[in-house]
C-alpha cells in the first residue's frame, strides 16, 4: 500500500510507504486522493474522479495527499468557502420557497 504524500501548495515533495494504510493511517479532512489503483486524480474532473471510484473492484489502492500545515491548508479555505457558498444558496432558496409560500 501507498502512504500519505507531504505537500507544499500544489506540489507533491515527499512520500512515505506503509506496510499497511488501513491499519496505521486513517483519512483526516481536507485529505486528497492522488491517485487510485495507480490512476492519477491530479488535475481530472470531478466527474472523471468519480468514475475512476465507482469502477473499483477488491482491493483499491490509494496514494493520499496532505498538507504539511493543515491549520494553513489552502485545500480548507477553499472547501469551508465553498460549504459557506452553499449555505447561503439553501438559505436563499429557503427564505424564497417562505416568501412563495406566504403570498399563496
Amino acid at each position: 500500500m501507498l502512504g500519505s504524500v507531504q505537500f507544499s501548495g500544489r506540489a507533491a515533495i515527499g512520500c512515505r510507504p506503509l506496510a499497511d494504510l488501513s491499519l496505521t493511517v486513517r483519512m483526516q479532512v481536507n485529505d486528497q486522493i492522488i491517485e487510485v489503483d495507480d490512476k492519477s486524480l491530479v488535475g481530472v474532473t470531478q466527474s472523471y474522479a468519480a468514475s475512476v471510484l465507482r469502477n473499483t473492484s477488491g482491493t483499491v489502492r490509494f496514494l493520499i495527499g496532505r498538507e504539511r500545515n493543515p491549520g494553513d491548508s489552502e485545500v480548507a479555505r477553499l472547501i469551508e468557502q465553498s460549504l459557506a457558498e452553499d449555505k447561503m444558496r439553501e438559505d436563499m432558496r429557503q427564505r424564497q420557497q417562505d416568501a412563495a409560500r406566504q403570498v399563496r
